[in-house]
Parts: C-alpha cells; sequence; structure tokens
C-alpha cells in the first residue's frame, strides 16, 4: 500500500494529493498572491507574485534532502512564512529563495546539521506579526509572553551581497555556518518586542521590548544562557550585532560565544548575567570592535580579536582567564587604532597592540575598583612617527 502526504495547494483553497509529496509545507495566502506547487522527487515550489507577500503555515517540515525553491519578483522581496498554529518549525533540508524570506514562529524554529537556507535575506524569529501589518513599513513584532520558542540552528545560513540575517527571539542556539553576503548585516538578539525596519536601519534601542520574566517557564531556562553561539558568523565587508535584551537576572551566564567571527562586530547585553567570550577569534579589518556588557565580562581560552579600534566595556567585573587576550590594532600602513577597556573591577592578562606604520595608537585600560593587570602586556610603537600613548591604572 502506498502511502500519501496532504500538500495544500493554494489558488483559493483547493487540496491536491501527491503520491510524490514528501516535503510538507502547509498554508494559505490570504490575498492569493503566493502558491505552493505539491512537492515533486522532495522539492516544492512557492511562486510569488508580489513584493510583499504573506502564507500562513499550518505546516513545515522539511527532511535532510528535501528543498523549497521560493520564486520572488525581485531580490527586495519579501515573502512572510509565519506559522499560525501551535507546532514548531524543523528544518533539514535546503530553502532557497531569489528575495527576502521571514521564517515566523512562537512556537519555536529548528534548522538542523543538513538545513541549508540561502536567499537575498533571512529572517527568523519566534515573536509573531499581525497579518493585517505585512503590507506596512513599520511591521511590529511582539512575544505572546506564552510561549518562549527556541531558535536552534545547526546548519547553513547565507544571505546575498547587501542583503541580511537576522535571528531574534526568546532563546538562540546557533551553531553551523551563518554567512551575511558582502556589506550585508547580521543580527543575532533576545528581544520580546521590536520594530524591524529600525532595526534594519541600526536605530535598535528605541525599538525594543526587552524579553520579560516568565514565571512558569523560569525554572527551565534558569542558568541557560539566552545566547549561545558556537556558530561561525561571516560577515566580511559587512556588519555582525549581537544584542541581549532581557529585563531580570539569568541566574547565571547570559550569553556565550564561542568560534571564528568576521567583520565589524559590536556587542551589547542589557540583562544582569554574566557574558562568556571563549576561544573566540573576531577579525573586523580595518572596521571597528564594541563589547558593551551592563554587568559581568570574562574571556576565557585564546581569545584573538583584530580590527581597525577596539572598545571593551564591563558594567560590574572585567576579567580573563586561561590563555588570556590578543587585541590588536596594528597597521602596517598608517596609524595604530585605539584600544579601550574599562570594568568596574578588572582583572585582565594578554597582550594589546597598537602598533603603527605611521604612529601608534593610544591604549588606555582603566577601573574605579580592584584591579589586576600584572600579567598584561602593551605595544604602541609608531614606525616613522610617535608612540601611542599607553595609559594603565595604578
Amino acid at each position: 500500500m502506498k502511502n500519501y502526504l496532504l500538500t495544500l495547494v493554494f489558488t483559493g483553497c483547493s487540496l491536491a494529493i501527491s503520491p510524490h509529496a514528501i516535503a510538507q509545507v502547509v498554508g494559505t495566502s490570504p490575498d492569493g498572491s503566493a502558491t505552493i506547487s505539491p512537492a515533486k522527487n522532495g522539492e516544492v515550489t512557492i511562486k510569488v507574485n508580489n513584493d510583499r507577500s504573506l502564507i500562513n503555515l499550518t505546516g513545515f517540515s522539511l527532511k535532510a534532502g528535501e528543498r523549497v525553491v521560493i520564486n520572488q519578483p525581485s531580490p527586495k522581496s519579501v515573502l512572510f512564512l509565519r506559522m499560525e498554529v501551535q507546532t514548531p518549525i524543523e528544518i533539514h533540508g535546503h530553502i532557497k529563495a531569489n528575495g527576502r524570506i521571514f521564517l515566523i514562529n512562537p512556537e519555536g524554529i529548528t534548522l538542523g546539521p543538513q538545513s541549508n537556507i540561502a536567499a537575498a535575506g533571512v529572517f527568523v524569529t519566534t515573536a509573531d506579526m499581525k497579518e493585517s501589518d505585512f503590507q506596512v513599513d513599520e511591521i511590529r513584532f511582539e512575544d505572546d509572553l506564552e510561549t518562549w520558542g527556541q531558535i536552534n540552528t545547526q546548519g547553513l545560513i547565507r544571505s546575498s551581497a547587501g542583503g541580511f540575517v537576522s535571528i531574534i527571539g526568546d532563546y538562540i542556539n546557533t551553531n553551523g555556518t551563518i554567512e551575511a553576503g558582502d556589506g550585508s548585516k547580521l543580527t543575532m538578539m533576545t528581544a520580546a518586542a521590536f520594530n524591524y525596519s529600525l532595526i534594519e536601519k541600526g536605530v535598535i534601542p528605541s525599538s525594543i521590548r526587552p524579553v520579560s520574566k516568565k514565571a512558569k517557564l523560569l525554572d527551565r531556562f534558569m542558568g541557560i544562557p539566552v545566547i549561545q553561539n558556537l556558530a561561525k558568523l561571516n560577515a566580511e565587508g559587512g556588519q555582525i550585532e549581537i544584542g541581549i535584551y532581557v529585563d531580570y537576572s539569568v541566574g547565571g551566564k547570559a550569553a556565550l560565544i564561542w568560534g571564528n567571527i568576521k567583520g565589524a562586530f559590536s556587542m551589547i547585553a542589557k540583562v544582569i548575567g554574566q557574558v562568556e567570550l571563549t576561544r573566540v577569534k573576531v577579525d573586523a579589518g580595518s572596521a571597528p570592535i564594541s563589547i558593551d556588557i551592563q554587568d559581568d565580562l570574562l574571556f576565557t581560552g585564546a581569545n584573538e580579536l583584530k580590527a581597525g579600534t577596539i572598545n571593551v566595556k564591563a558594567g560590574d567585573e572585567l576579567n580573563s582567564f586561561g590563555g588570556g587576550v590578543v587585541m590588536d590594532t596594528s597597521s602596517t600602513s598608517g596609524n595604530g587604532g585605539n584600544i579601550r577597556i574599562e570594568g568596574k573591577k578588572l582583572s585582565f592578562a594578554g597582550i594589546l597592540k597598537a602598533n603603527g606604520a605611521v604612529n601608534g595608537g593610544n591604549i588606555t585600560v582603566t577601573s574605579p575598583g580592584r584591579v589586576d593587570v600584572s600579567k598584561l602586556k602593551t605595544e604602541a610603537t609608531g614606525k616613522s612617527g610617535k608612540p601611542g600613548v599607553i595609559t594603565l591604572p595604578k
């Protein structure tokens, strides 16, 4: 006996049954601007006719080897894939789109080890949107406060040049590789509510409501980082932003960041909890690195940060253990860049380099409280000009 899987085909609301349908993409387009074809040999095609389209999904799952191909009018076209039933999205296959796609599901989204998503722009969130808002520019995404969906990525996510990759939700665990094409922006952020267009423009704080304490689920996440990144992040020629906005104490580690990161890098944490960078290698080229943590910042293992300028600030303790930290703003053709490290209490070991082919950059380490920089080395030479100014706490 053959097994059949129902796949919804809509131009209207008709159902079609295909004996070859394996990949499951089930949904409706309220204005009829998108159509899902029956699965054929493990591949589903979605044809989009408008620059903005919405599909309300009642099922979306891909096994390894299965594909969804999305044909949109242009690279700037947007397709909202919004799950409207209480079930997680599971993707272990491929999604390919020539435009921008938004995966929306408050119940959670899992991108498995063999998943591969390639589009002009990729947006993944557990916050929801109103169906009536999908045609407007100022889309407001809101957490429903009853669920705490997780975003887990283990495969490959890629955007084309000038696009974006945004991963935003209550709890984010990333692995694998995330690549934003040349000139693109890669954003990873915890937030309960936000205006997407402001995030895209870089106006983040004014549009955000932080993730709030949810008593009945809090024990489940106590001590687990709200962001845990083990993925390789690549936005060479673009920008990487990690933001943690949580209005309660997480009871331990708020974020754990590990791996290779390439591109201009900024990280801000508005949360009571420790942020740990372990064996991180950040190469921002001549672009800046900025890290601003409300509570404790901990470097563990051998960390390397290379950039045009580096600014690191912790609202409470800033410590490094096990291998020290190398921060390098040296230049082989111009002036060395500035390095500034600041913490309320500070115990920091490693090497700070701000050497320049012309002038050296300035190095500043400052703290109003307990300080230990006995294992810190500094370099700020100027090969053909002046050395930089090195200021260390006494």
